[in-house]
């Protein structure tokens, strides 16, 4: 009995990594477009929410790195230096 419940423990777990890095890739693919397209304000949106999810995969996660950066990127693009620069140093932590 003890082995099932584990093993169910573990499969809830994955699904909810699972679950949050498919959200994780939707939004920062969609702050990608948005930024292709030439909205910036809308991919800093979307890229915030990429943050948010990519938090859940731990501090010193690469996606979690790559999201700060990409964030920081977007906020330079939008000459807001002030936002992107401690977002810069914090993934280059990571990285």
């Amino acid at each position: 009995m003890t082995n099932k419940i584990i093993l169910c423990l573990l499969v809830i777990q994955t699904l909810t990594v699972m679950a949050d890095e498919t959200r994780w890739q939707q939004y920062t693919d969609e702050g990608l477009l948005a930024y292709q397209q030439g909205d910036v304000v809308s991919a800093i949106e979307r890229t915030r929410l990429a943050l948010e999810q990519a938090e859940s995969f731990g501090k010193n996660d690469q996606r979690f790195a790559q999201t700060l950066g990409n964030l920081a990127f977007l906020y330079q693009s939008a000459d807001q230096p002030d936002e992107a620069e401690p977002l810069f140093k914090q993934a280059l932590v990571i990285w």
